[in-house]
C-alpha cells in the first residue's frame, strides 16, 4: 500500500503504521502516524490520539476492503487527512 504524506511532499510504500506521542516542553502533546515505525516515514501529525487511531481505522477499513476488489494492493494510494 502506498500513502500519500499529510503534506503531499512524500509518497511511501508501507506495510505498518504506528502511532507515537511526542511531547513538547511546555507540556502539550501530538500523535504522530509513522509508517514501518521509522521517523523518517512521518505520514502525519494530529492534535489528539483519538484522531490518530481514526486514521488508522480509516487505513484498516481500505485494507479489509481490498480483497473483495480487484485492486491489486501496490495500487492503492491512501492520502494522509490534513486534521
Amino acid at each position: 500500500m502506498w500513502i500519500r504524506t499529510q503534506d503531499k511532499l512524500g509518497l511511501f510504500e508501507l506495510k505498518g503504521f504506528k502511532i507515537r506521542e511526542h511531547v513538547f516542553e511546555n507540556g502539550t502533546k501530538e500523535y504522530l502516524v509513522l509508517g514501518n515505525d521509522n521517523l523518517y516515514n512521518h505520514l502525519g501529525t494530529y492534535k489528539s490520539k483519538e484522531r490518530a487511531i481514526e486514521v488508522l481505522d480509516e487505513i484498516q477499513k481500505l485494507l479489509i476492503a481490498l480483497p473483495r476488489t480487484e485492486i491489486p494492493f501496490n495500487d492503492i494510494v491512501y492520502q494522509m487527512p490534513e486534521e
